[in-house]
């Protein structure tokens, strides 16, 4: 396995072309799914092991009080908590089927302010050699990471390596939920402490300060601060509700989607906010994504030009056997009925080749799915946010890996 940390700026020109091919072991897989009776089909499998390290200095998942509570302790850095995919070249559908490289996000570490400060914020490069139905191990390889760093003090606050000379940046820093990549390479990152807008370059720098949001409020515009904010002051936003979605827009310009409701809001009712460049702030817009069940929580936002629409990922807090609700819909705001269509049900894809097992069905049972990307003109990447050191995904007790799927979507108005 490839293990380089990036070290120089370069351009990176990253976009998804259009194939309407789809081969006939495809339209196989969808004939029997519709026979089945499912909205999606799994035409690619990828596993990442839960026990899976890149280099790095040690990492330990909390705290720690003496001898009393030891610390969970890993001699560098896991690969896990991967909450944001962005294709890291020119793909096709099926170029990218048979080997392609994807920037992946991943998030603040062990899933708290408190407890992160020995993780390492990074992307990761990852190459997927997909099982398919034509063959293929399911592998994925680590091409490269890149560390995020704040050389320059940008970010207006001290951080957890405050002395150190290249100043790296922590899960106690910022915890990065979503990403795009620009047309020069360069990260945009959408993160929940804050909750900020992040622009990073390609090799991994800070390149200007933390980018706030705000909204209309009776008194003017209020700017938008979780308990976590760097600078304390009153929440108006519950904690880990920051900016779980964020997609760069064909027209320029950005769309970034909260978590969860700001306090004065409906509950349930997530705000869509909108960047343009050069900005000072994250605007609040008029539209709103409405959840399900107000209990539930949104987990990417992607805009899927082909289609002219959004992909979102809403699902419930269960577990394992304790998940019911792990879904991606079409959202077109300002639509009837606030514009959301069911585009997959991932506790319920049919498996016809059996990729993932010797079973039929097949599904995604994780607490947390923040990973959606088109790569196709019906096609979908998915993963999961394993939580690593977290258990009992797959089964009681055993660490979760992280799972990549390639779905087949159906949309009637294509026809065949």
């Amino acid at each position: 396995m490839a293990r380089r940390v990036v070290g120089q700026t370069g351009r990176r020109e990253v976009s998804v072309k259009r194939s309407g091919i789809i081969p006939s072991r495809l339209l196989l897989g969808l004939w029997l799914a519709q026979s089945l009776g499912a909205q999606a089909v799994l035409v690619g499998y990828a596993r990442l092991p839960a026990e899976t390290f890149r280099d790095g200095p040690p990492s330990t998942n909390r705290p720690g009080l003496g001898w009393l509570q030891p610390k969970p302790r890993w001699e560098s850095q896991p690969v896990q908590g991967i909450s944001s995919l962005r294709p890291a070249g020119a793909l096709t559908n099926t170029g990218m089927v048979a080997g392609g490289s994807f920037w992946a996000l991943s998030d603040n570490g062990f899933g708290a302010k408190a407890n992160s400060a020995s993780y390492l914020l990074c992307i990761y490069r990852l190459r997927f050699h997909w099982k398919t139905a034509a063959g293929g191990d399911g592998s994925v390889e680590l091409e490269e990471t890149v560390e995020l760093r704040d050389p320059h003090a940008r970010a207006g606050f001290p951080i957890e390596r405050e002395e150190e000379a290249g100043r790296r940046l922590t899960g106690a820093d910022f915890d990065p939920e979503s990403m795009d990549v620009g047309a020069d390479g360069s990260f945009w990152i959408g993160e929940e402490f804050g909750p900020y807008l992040l622009h990073f370059s390609a090799a991994g720098v800070l390149l200007s300060p933390p980018i706030p949001a705000r909204v209309a409020g009776a008194d003017g515009a209020v700017e938008v601060r979780s308990p976590d904010h760097p600078g304390g002051g009153r929440s108006n936003l519950g904690r880990s509700r920051g900016f779980e979605g964020l997609t760069l827009l064909p027209g320029g310009g950005m769309h970034l989607l909260l978590e969860g409701p700001l306090k004065e809001e409906a509950s349930g009712v997530l705000r869509l906010f909108s960047y343009k460049a050069d900005q000072s702030y994250v605007e609040a817009t008029a539209w709103h994504f409405t959840l399900e069940r107000p209990e539930y929580a949104m987990g990417e936002l992607t805009y899927w030009a082909d289609r002219e629409t959004y992909l979102v990922v809403e699902r419930d807090w269960g577990h394992g056997r304790k998940a019911a609700f792990k879904r991606i819909f079409g959202w077109r705001p300002g639509e009837e009925k606030g514009g959301k269509s069911q585009l997959a049900d991932l506790l319920d894809i049919a498996d016809p080749h059996g990729l993932a097992g010797e079973k039929s069905r097949f599904s995604l049972p994780y607490v947390t799915i923040e990973a959606v990307q088109p790569v196709g003109d019906r096609t979908v990447l998915v993963c999961n946010d394993n939580n690593y050191p977290a258990t009992g995904g797959r089964a009681a007790g055993r660490r979760d890996d992280t799972e990549f799927v390639l779905l087949q979507l159906e949309f009637p108005d294509d026809g065949p």
